[in-house]
């Protein structure tokens, strides 16, 4: 009895060691490289001076993406897209629109494929500056043939 005792309180006290390595293992990502890149809050939050984040988007090849970046009209800030981690040149850098004049940058896009959407947000103010980051997933840009209106013949008579 003792033994099954010793046995099962080994057994529990495994258990939860593997727990907390799986909770480390598993930890939330931090922003500092493109595979490690957070999820967009479309939420103000601050960037430090001198600083960059990277941000991690998932993408589906029929979207069409918009990314915009608001940072209370201070210049400075900037965000750069790349179509994968290992890129070494941007696809994209967010611009002023003024078609879209509410938002300080703008870009919008799409992959030729399933994957991720890397971004680069970075502060080159010697001033920490409060940035907020959005994405708008918008329809694609052809009209795939099971929109298109069937023709079956039949006239509607009133």
């Amino acid at each position: 009895m003792k033994i099954a005792l010793r046995l099962s309180i080994v057994v529990v006290w495994a258990l939860l060691l593997l727990m907390g390595a799986s909770s480390v293992l598993a930890a939330d990502p931090t922003g500092t490289s493109p595979d490690d890149g957070l999820a967009p809050t479309c939420m103000y939050q601050p960037l430090g001076p001198g600083a960059s984040v990277w941000l991690k988007i998932p993408y589906r090849f029929d979207d069409r993406m918009q990314f915009t970046l608001d940072a209370y009209g201070v210049g400075g800030v900037k965000f750069n897209v790349y179509p994968s981690a290992t890129a070494s040149s941007p696809m994209g850098t967010g611009t002023y629109n003024p078609n879209e004049p509410t938002h300080d940058l703008n870009w919008e896009g799409r992959l030729q494929q399933d994957g991720f959407f890397y971004i680069l947000v970075t502060n080159t103010n010697p001033f920490a500056v409060p940035y907020c980051f959005c994405v708008n997933e918008k329809q694609p840009w052809y009209s795939p043939i099971w929109a298109w209106p069937i023709f079956t013949g039949v006239r509607q008579v009133r």
